[in-house]
This record gives structure tokens, C-alpha cells and sequence, in this order.
């Protein structure tokens, strides 16, 4: 069975918005947890997690924002912008749930949100590519 275009992006972005939510929940939560510890196999531990949680992020947020015939980079824009959003918003209130602002955790989400959108465009290229 061969899928269309609008079915696959229909997919696509179903596949996006469910990994979004349960990535944003789980990063949500571990964000306002005290006293969880970064398994040591995580590069630079602390730093290491954001970007690699936020690469999550913004990987499922490309996916969820995705359009097959999109000349302007909205999903990339979108995935970026949503990631670091995230970040920002959960860096400003954690001082309310007895952990620290960093403006360094801000900068590894960000820079987690941009690697993540990436590989997602890299991904969804190649799946049009595919198609064309």
C-alpha cells in the first residue's frame, strides 16, 4: 500500500503531536522535581540532559508542525521558537519549586530545541525526497 502526500503528513504529524505531548509532560515534570539525579553516562550531566531533552523537544515539535508542500520554514521556525518557549517559561518559574534559574540550561535548551529541528527536517527531507 502506497500512501499519498496528505496521508503521510497526516501521520507525520500525529506521530509529532503525541510524542510532543508526552515529551513536554515528562520534561515539565522532571523540570520541577528537587533532588533528581542525571545518570552519569549523560555528558557534562545537568547541561547534558537539557540538550538532549530538548533535542526530544524539538524533534517532536517539527514533526507536529510539519507540512509537505510549505515553501517558508514554518515547522523549523515553529519547533524553535516552541522549544525555547518551553524552556523559558520552566526556567522562570523553577525558583518557585526550590531549584535555580540558569541562564546556561536556557542556552543548552535552546541550543537542544535547534539540533532537534534539524534532524527532523533532515528526516522529513529525505521522506519527501522520497515522494517527489
Amino acid at each position: 500500500m502506497v500512501l499519498s502526500k496528505e496521508d503521510m503528513q497526516i501521520r507525520i504529524n500525529l506521530i509529532g503531536g503525541v510524542l510532543t505531548a508526552a515529551i513536554c509532560v515528562s520534561v515539565i515534570v522532571l523540570s520541577f522535581l528537587s533532588g533528581v539525579s542525571v545518570p552519569s553516562v549523560v555528558p557534562y550531566k545537568d547541561k547534558g540532559a537539557h540538550f538532549l531533552a530538548y533535542c526530544a523537544v524539538g524533534f517532536s515539535f517539527y514533526l507536529w508542525f510539519f507540512r509537505f508542500d510549505e515553501k517558508k520554514p514554518f515547522g523549523f521556525v515553529g519547533a524553535l521558537l516552541a522549544g525555547v518557549l518551553l524552556g523559558a517559561i520552566i526556567e522562570v518559574l523553577q525558583p518557585f519549586f526550590d531549584r535555580a534559574f540558569e541562564l546556561v540550561d536556557l542556552l543548552m535548551d535552546a541550543m537542544g530545541s535547534l539540533t532537534g529541528a534539524l534532524v527532523a527536517a533532515l528526516t522529513c527531507f529525505l521522506v519527501k525526497k522520497h515522494f517527489h
